[in-house]
């Protein structure tokens, strides 16, 4: 369980105390994914949930290690960085398929009978897909269960010069740092949103939103974080109907030789959904309307740098 006392420890510490724990979700929710294996291709029990757990916590881990590279290099090289990218984008086609499906399922009560022509047509096609990405997903989980122990090995231990002229960087005092350094990396990718259509911006601010919120969310609670926390989450969500609609939108170009009124019916379905999306960030989170957001973040990070400075450092 971490602690106050950790905002205070010297950034080395506190940075790979965190990895542990971070590896220590990921490799409990990899486990859990394995064992739901067997449900998994029809999304069965609790499967899509252990799927879910386990691609947020390697993420997590991803995004832990990417914002505080300059202290984990050494530790974490290039080829292992490529490796826990290949093992998170390795459950993205089962859990993109699974999405689209689920809101296929939810369109159906609102179908006519010449329209669930359509509707068979791509459920059969996201059942397939979903089908073909449980192999990937699981292999993914394997492999971070290979490479776990000895990542933890590297954050286990860390070296720190016996005399210096200044004491080492507080934990609390680089995490600051980082959070607005995110921050500001969220606020410039929404200053180029400019529609429901802006693929690229969009994508982008998602994971800005996402980088943040998984730099923050370990000591959350510590400094009284949470609320800045949901607000990522609902941005996520926003931000992350839109990144599905374009996904989606591929699937029914896929199927457009014979579009028949389903598949037209979908599509109008889709834009909906988006223009509702986008709407909602447009409202929330463009021009001013994110100013007291950024606001709150700048609190939580000076809480952070005055809570690192609490206690004297003892050399």
């Amino acid at each position: 369980m971490l602690d106050e006392n950790l905002l205070r420890e010297p950034a080395d510490r506190g940075i790979r105390l965190v990895a542990l724990s971070l590896i220590d979700r990921a490799r409990t929710a990899g486990a859990a994914l394995r064992h739901a294996s067997h449900d998994l291709p029809e999304g069965a029990g609790k499967s899509d949930d252990a799927l879910h757990d386990f691609r947020v916590a390697v993420r997590r881990l991803r995004s832990w290690i990417r914002a505080f590279k300059p202290w984990l290099r050494e530790d974490v090289s290039r080829k292992r960085r490529k490796r826990l990218k290949a093992i998170a984008d390795a459950t993205n086609a089962i859990r993109d398929a699974t999405v689209h499906l689920e809101w296929l399922r939810d369109e159906h009560r609102r179908l006519t009978a010449p329209q669930r022509a359509g509707y068979r047509l791509l459920e059969s096609r996201l059942s397939a897909e979903r089908a073909s990405g449980v192999d990937p997903a699981l292999e993914a989980a394997n492999e971070f269960a290979a490479m776990a122990d000895k990542l933890a090995k590297r954050f286990d231990v860390y070296c720190e010069p016996v005399e210096t002229d200044e004491p080492p960087p507080r934990f609390g005092a680089v995490l600051a740092e980082r959070v607005l350094e995110e921050s500001e990396s969220l606020r410039a990718s929404l200053a180029l949103i400019e529609g429901a259509n802006d693929v690229d911006h969009a994508h982008r601010a998602r994971i800005a939103a996402k980088r943040l919120r998984y730099v923050a969310e370990p000591v959350s609670s510590l400094v009284d974080a949470d609320a800045m926390i949901e607000e990522l989450k609902l941005l996520q969500d926003s931000l992350g109907s839109l990144h599905d609609v374009h996904l989606f939108s591929k699937e029914l170009v896929k199927a457009s030789d014979d579009p028949g009124p389903g598949v037209l019916h979908f599509a109008e379905r889709l834009h909906a959904r988006g223009a509702h999306a986008y709407a909602d960030v447009k409202r929330h989170w463009l021009g001013d309307a994110a100013a007291p957001f950024f606001d709150r973040v700048r609190r939580v990070a000076d809480d952070l740098t005055r809570r690192a400075g609490d206690v004297p450092h003892e050399q």
